[in-house]
């Protein structure tokens, strides 16, 4: 009985913050769209858009922040565009701000010509590495690092996964011969993909 109590207390606490996520997020996508009117695509700590309005634009380019060089360079060639009537960088923040003539000049082929001086298609089309596989190699680095230390050099995290691999194979064929295959085998695979 009390276990059925306590079942149906996390079903309703996880479905109330399930309810109450799914209105946040309702709200932070009609706040986007307030923001971002016309539309315009973003790319995650790439270049982002701030708010956008016909003829106003101000994007977050994170390379941009404490680049003095690049954003002089950028203003430079920028300029040379006649349809954009101001550019203002703010290195500190890393903002773009654009005003441009909205009747001539689509905001999409804006973005696109601030991605290609930027050189952020490379960024953009790159590979991402998440927050989680950083953390995931940190900590086998430091496992790798202990063991060495703790072996004096003898032994690091990939040779000691090899010899528990080919020791449970072993131990496999002895106790059950070879009748059960795909477990020994298996592990015999494992072990010879780590060493090449």
């Amino acid at each position: 009985m009390l276990a059925r109590r306590r079942f149906i207390f996390w079903g309703l606490l996880l479905a109330s913050s399930v309810l109450t996520n799914s209105k946040d997020i309702k709200n932070v996508n009609s706040l986007k769209k307030r923001i971002n009117s016309l539309s315009i695509p973003s790319f995650k700590n790439v270049i982002e858009v701030r708010s956008a309005i016909d003829g106003r634009v101000r994007f977050y380019i994170p390379v941009l922040k404490s680049n003095h060089n690049l954003a002089n360079n950028f203003i430079t060639q920028i300029k040379q565009i006649p349809l954009i009537k101001k550019c203002e960088i703010n290195t500190l923040t890393g903002s773009a701000l654009f005003e441009y003539d909205e009747k001539n000049l689509d905001i999409q082929t804006l973005e696109g010509a601030v991605i290609k001086l930027l050189e952020l298609d490379k960024i953009i089309n790159g590979d991402k590495e998440s927050s989680i596989e950083k953390e995931i190699k940190n900590i086998s680095q430091a496992v790798n690092n202990g063991i060495y230390d703790y072996t004096n050099g003898k032994l690091n995290s990939k040779t000691l996964i090899l010899i528990a691999l080919v020791v449970g194979a072993f131990y496999q064929i002895r106790r059950n011969g070879c009748a059960i295959r795909p477990d020994y085998l298996t592990l015999l695979w494992w072990s010879r993909s780590i060493l090449g």
